[in-house]
């Protein structure tokens, strides 16, 4: 490679949506994904949750708040206003979620945000390979699991 060349960008996969569905044991959060390459995940209760590379807390609603992180992906054509994230608020009091957020990339890291009715929800991630989704399942007191019913 010579001096002044420049090294090709390379192509991470992209998110291509994301979904908030209820059920009757709550409600499932699905990241849609396409292209090739790995993506990561993690997901954790946060106390304070902030925006990456910021120092501003994110307001959501919520008594317990899930933070959600996608790495290796490219997410910001989600969003219809740059930088500014998209807001799902299910119908209702009855849904185990009261609100999602999930912002744009940055650094290829795209972030959401869940903010819970129940101050101690039950969370089961799933991953499917195949047809490139993961899933994020929200369940509480108030809605259990369809098997211990």
């Amino acid at each position: 490679m010579k001096p002044d060349e420049n090294l090709p960008v390379p192509v991470l996969p992209s998110l291509d949506s994301f979904e908030l569905e209820g059920t009757p044991d709550g409600e499932i959060i699905t990241f849609k994904l396409a292209g090739d390459g790995s993506v990561g995940w993690s997901a954790r209760f946060v106390q304070m949750p902030f925006l990456r590379g910021t120092d501003g807390a994110v307001h959501i609603s919520g008594s317990c708040i899930l933070q959600i992180d996608l790495t290796s992906v490219d997410s910001n054509q989600l969003s219809e206003i740059p930088g500014q994230p998209i807001r799902i608020t299910p119908d209702g009091n009855a849904s185990t979620v009261a609100e999602v957020l999930s912002y744009p990339s940055s650094d290829s890291v795209a972030q959401s945000f869940v903010g819970t009715r129940s101050r101690t929800p039950e969370v089961t991630v799933d991953t499917s390979i195949d047809i490139r989704m993961i899933t994020v399942a929200i369940t509480d007191e108030l809605h259990p699991p369809a098997a211990a019913r």
